[in-house]
């Protein structure tokens, strides 16, 4: 091969490496940074509804609020979730529901507390935190509500064959024994100078689960979230349809377990 020939395609190979600035390519902890920091919005609310199925079977749908907030200086990370529930009656009526509501904070030092409201009781109560509970018996585990904090339990890699197209796989391998999964593979497509997560494989020690995130728009600059997701396993899957989402200003005091007893979530036009 002529040496000016091989000098060309050296020169192509360094180029596809490396961008045109000079700079080296991110590394996988780079990347999870910037695609934790796109879900790290200061406060956010977003509107849907989840149905879950067995097997194939529709088993029950719920419709629900959920409001996020992030406090980046003590790194604390609290999600609500308020939800109606049909009230069983004798007469077999489903037209009525209860409305409840659901608290989580966790921290990055101390280990996350929750609360939730009984609507037949009016008041709150304390329960206990497992990270592998599935949140209203969904594909959900309590765990997958804060991954924003989710996120640093992972010491991450490039996959195998970590490109596909736009997308890039990272494989987290956990660092503390908090992490319900016994590892994580991301998928990441690049948007603008951020990162959206695709994909999500997770191993448990009781089933292996596949979370897709669909249909990314902007609903804030500089902020994508999905309109829809389903966390998929061996026994069926849960669907997330998202029918709003705000980033905006949350008072930090909204998300209390007072605030539980008196407000409820509402997304305002």
């Amino acid at each position: 091969m002529p040496i000016l020939h091989l000098s060309f395609r050296i020169f192509l190979l360094v180029v596809s490496l490396f961008p045109v600035t000079g700079h080296a390519a991110p590394s996988a902890e780079e990347v999870v940074a910037l695609a934790q920091q796109q879900l790290a919005a200061p406060s956010e609310l977003a509107q849907g509804e989840m149905k879950i199925y067995r097997n194939d079977r529709l088993d029950r749908t719920y419709a629900f609020t959920l409001a996020r907030h992030w406090n980046v200086t003590d790194q604390i990370e609290n999600v609500r979730v308020d939800f109606r529930s049909a009230v069983a009656l004798e007469l077999g009526d489903s037209s009525r529901y209860a409305d409840n509501r659901y608290l989580l904070r966790r921290t990055a030092q101390t280990p996350p507390t929750q609360w939730l409201y009984m609507p037949a009781l009016r008041r709150v109560r304390v329960t206990p935190y497992r990270p592998a509970e599935r949140v209203l018996t969904s594909h959900y585990f309590f765990y997958d509500l804060t991954w924003i904090l989710a996120l640093n339990d992972f010491r991450y890699r490039f996959a195998e064959n970590a490109t596909n197209g736009n997308s890039v796989r990272l494989e987290g391998e956990p660092t503390t024994a908090f992490a319900p999964y016994q590892r994580a593979t991301l998928t990441v497509e690049p948007r603008g100078t951020t990162y959206l997560i695709t994909e999500m494989a997770v191993d448990s020690p009781d089933a292996q689960r596949t979370l897709q995130f669909r249909d990314f728009r902007e609903v804030s600059p500089g902020y994508f979230r999905p309109q829809s997701s389903v966390w998929t396993s061996a026994d069926g899957r849960t669907e997330l349809f998202f029918h709003q989402w705000s980033v905006r200003t949350i008072p930090e005091n909204f998300f209390s377990p007072t605030q539980l007893e008196t407000q409820t979530l509402v997304i305002s036009e």
